[in-house]
C-alpha cells in the first residue's frame, strides 16, 4: 500500500511540474513579441485594450474604398485591433445615405458598410459623442446608431434623450468590468446636447453630470474609461481645460481618460498611477497637410491587479490607410512623442513609463 502511494505522489508530482512547464511555456508565447516588436506583454490576468484616434470614410478615402473595398482602410492594423479583448476608436462621421447637411464647415456621411468594416477590423466599441456624428440630421444619427448596434458594435455617446446619451456602458472581459463612458466637449451648438426628453449627444461642457457617472461606474466596474472629444485642432498642447478635466476625471475614479479631436498627437501622461492619453490624432482620415497630422499611434493598454501598463504603436496614414512604421521614422515619432509628454517617458519601444 505504501509503495502504491509512493508511485501515486510520484505521478502526481510529474503531472503538476508538466502542468507548470505547460502554463510557463504558454505564458511565454502568450508575452513573446512578434517580428514586428508591436506585442503589449498579454499575460493570463490581463485584460488587454486597444484605443484609436478620429475615424472617417469621406473624400480620399472613400475614393480607395471604391478602388479596393471596405476592408481596406483597415488592411494593416487589423492583426493589433483584433489581438486585444477591447479595441475602441472615435467614429468621426454619419453612417447613412440621407439626412440633410448641415450648416457648417465640414459635414461627414460616410457609407453605412464600413461598420461591418470596423467590425471585421477587430474594433468593439466606438464612441460618437463628437462634432460630426449630427452632420445630416437626427434621422442621420439613428442610422448611423443602427448601423453600428447591426454590425455588433457597442454606440457610445449618443441616444434618444440625456439618459440613453451618458449610459455606462459595462462590459465583462476575463472576470473584470470594464466600464465605458464617452462624452464631448466639442460640440457646434448646444442643439445638439442631448437632453432629459431630447435626442442627442453626451456633453461634457457642464461636467457635473459626467464626474457623477464617473463616480457611479467605480463603484461596478474593475476598470473605468471615459473617451473623451476636445481640445485644439492641429495642436500639440492641451488646453489648461483638458488638464483639469483629465486630472478630475481620476480624482473621480477613472483607470484610464482617451482624448481625440485634434487631427495631431497630444502628449500622455502618468496621473496618481493612472493614464491620460490627451488625443491619438486621426486614424483612418484623409491625408493632411500637415505631416505630423498623417502620424498616429494605436494605444494599447493592459491592466492587472489595478496596475495599468501601456505603449503606444506608432503608425503612418496614407490614402485613408494606417499602417505600422519601423526603422528611423518610428524613433523619430516616438522621440516627439517623448518631448511632449512631460508627465510620462515614452521609450524607444513605445512603452510608456511614468
Amino acid at each position: 500500500m505504501r509503495e502504491t502511494k509512493k508511485r501515486l505522489l510520484a505521478v502526481l508530482s510529474a503531472s503538476v511540474i508538466c502542468l507548470a512547464l505547460l502554463f510557463g511555456s504558454l505564458a511565454f508565447m502568450a508575452d513573446a513579441k512578434t517580428d514586428n516588436q508591436d506585442v503589449m506583454i498579454t499575460g493570463f490576468d490581463k485584460v488587454t485594450l486597444a484605443f484609436v484616434g478620429d475615424m472617417q470614410f469621406t473624400g480620399t478615402v472613400s475614393d480607395q474604398i471604391k478602388k479596393n473595398g471596405t476592408a481596406y482602410p483597415f488592411a494593416k492594423v487589423t492583426p493589433m485591433l483584433s489581438r486585444v479583448d477591447l479595441a475602441i476608436g472615435n467614429l468621426e462621421t454619419t453612417l447613412t445615405t440621407g439626412g440633410t447637411a448641415q450648416s457648417k464647415q465640414f459635414t461627414f456621411r460616410s457609407d453605412p458598410r464600413m461598420a461591418q468594416a470596423m467590425a471585421k477590423s477587430g474594433l468593439d466599441v466606438v464612441g460618437l459623442a463628437n462634432n460630426h456624428t449630427l452632420d445630416f440630421g437626427l434621422n442621420a444619427l439613428y442610422d448611423t446608431i443602427g448601423h453600428v448596434k447591426k454590425a455588433g458594435l457597442l454606440p457610445l455617446g449618443a441616444g434618444k434623450n440625456l439618459a440613453e446619451a451618458t449610459q455606462i456602458h459595462y462590459i465583462k472581459k476575463k472576470g473584470k468590468t470594464i466600464a465605458l463612458l464617452n462624452y464631448s466637449r466639442v460640440l457646434p451648438s448646444t442643439s445638439w446636447m442631448a437632453g432629459k426628453n431630447k435626442p442627442g449627444l453626451a456633453s461634457a461642457y457642464e461636467p457635473k453630470i459626467m464626474y457623477g457617472k464617473v463616480k457611479e461606474a467605480k463603484k461596478k466596474a474593475d476598470i473605468v474609461v471615459v473617451f473623451i472629444h476636445w481640445g485644439q485642432e492641429r495642436v500639440t498642447t492641451p488646453e489648461a481645460y483638458q488638464t483639469e478635466m483629465g486630472h478630475t476625471l481620476i480624482d473621480m475614479g477613472a483607470d484610464l481618460v482617451i482624448g481625440h479631436h485634434s487631427h495631431i498627437m497630444q502628449p500622455v501622461e502618468w496621473y496618481k498611477g493612472k493614464l491620460i492619453a490627451y488625443s491619438l490624432g486621426n486614424f483612418i482620415f484623409t491625408n493632411s497637410r500637415i505631416d505630423r497630422s498623417n502620424q498616429s499611434a494605436i494605444l494599447e493598454v493592459s491592466v492587472s491587479n489595478k496596475r495599468i501598463q501601456a505603449g503606444l504603436i506608432p503608425v503612418r496614414i496614407t490614402n485613408g490607410q494606417p499602417r505600422p512604421i519601423e526603422g528611423a521614422e518610428k524613433a523619430e515619432f516616438l522621440r516627439f512623442m517623448d518631448q511632449l509628454s512631460h508627465k510620462a517617458t515614452v521609450k524607444s519601444d513605445g512603452t510608456l513609463a511614468p
